[in-house]
């Protein structure tokens, strides 16, 4: 009989070591399945905010104007640390993009000197833009901080080096698909 308790005990607490274990696994098998869904819901909703319009979208609706010349040498990114601000032409409206998230309209004082618009968290900021010699924008003020602008690509007149192929650049990609490594 006393046997017969022991083993009826033991068989028990194993029943309960098992049940507990598959809670929690099933805890955390759930807690991943949770962690895993909002993750991707976030990188749903973000891909939403930031997406291109579909093929149908586009097909509709005309393509936009471009940017207004006077604003065009103002378009770009400028640095100041690590921040980076993005001044851009945003439906029709010369805006700034601050953190890659919080875009701000602009309304423009004079061909260099705009101001945030009244739904801005930056109501009373100014922002000013500055030429060198030759007319070419080279930073932005933005209330106290100044930006400078970061380069893109060659400079304008620059003696931007060129390659030029010694064949026909379709048959240059028809023979790289067609080579193999050379053998070690």
């Amino acid at each position: 009989m006393r046997c017969r308790r022991v083993r009826e005990t033991v068989a028990t607490s194993i029943s309960l070591r098992e049940m507990t274990m598959m809670k929690l696994s099933l805890t955390r098998a759930l807690t991943a399945l949770m962690l895993f869904l909002l993750t991707w819901l976030s990188a749903s909703a973000r891909a939403q905010r930031f997406s291109t319009p579909s093929a149908e979208a586009t097909a509709d609706s005309a393509k936009p104007l471009p940017a207004p010349s006077r604003w065009r040498p103002l378009i770009g990114e400028y640095v100041l640390d690590s921040e980076t601000v993005i001044i851009l032409e945003n439906q029709g409206t010369l805006s700034a993009l601050f953190k890659r998230t919080q875009v701000d309209p602009l309304q423009e004082v004079s061909k260099d000197t705009f101001q945030f618009s009244p739904a801005s968290t930056r109501v009373s900021e100014r922002v000013v833009f500055s030429r060198d010699s030759r007319g070419k924008v080279t930073e932005v003020e933005i209330g106290k901080l100044v930006f400078k602008r970061k380069p893109l690509g060659p400079e304008e007149g620059s003696n931007q080096l060129r390659v030029e192929p010694l064949r026909p650049v379709p048959i240059l990609i028809k023979k790289a698909r067609t080579a193999h490594p050379p053998a070690e």
